[in-house]
């Protein structure tokens, strides 16, 4: 069972990382990838939404980048958002 795909009421002690098929998957992204993955999850957080913290959380992860590192990491997101959330659908958050 994967953490990432259940709900906050399952048992912890189901979950095994070692075995996850999303884990596994996460960690064969090219680092650029797995950066826009993680920092993806990080913007469709419950309180990130609740408070309008997105500014806060791209300027949080990318201190110390160049403009073209930002620009490629928000491309990166863009293609993401576009798969996971088509235009006209519910954020994560917003469920």
């Amino acid at each position: 069972m994967c953490c990432s795909r259940q709900d906050d009421a399952a048992p912890i002690s189901g979950f095994d990382c070692r075995q996850c098929e999303l884990r596994r998957w996460i960690d064969s992204l090219w680092c650029a990838n797995a950066d826009a993955w993680r920092i993806y999850q990080a913007l469709c957080g419950r309180m990130v939404s609740l408070c309008s913290l997105y500014g806060y959380v791209i300027e949080t992860e990318t201190k110390g980048w160049t403009a073209t590192q930002v620009l490629d990491l928000l491309r990166r997101l863009d293609l993401i958002a576009s798969i996971l959330q088509p235009s006209g659908t519910k954020t994560p958050s917003d469920a």
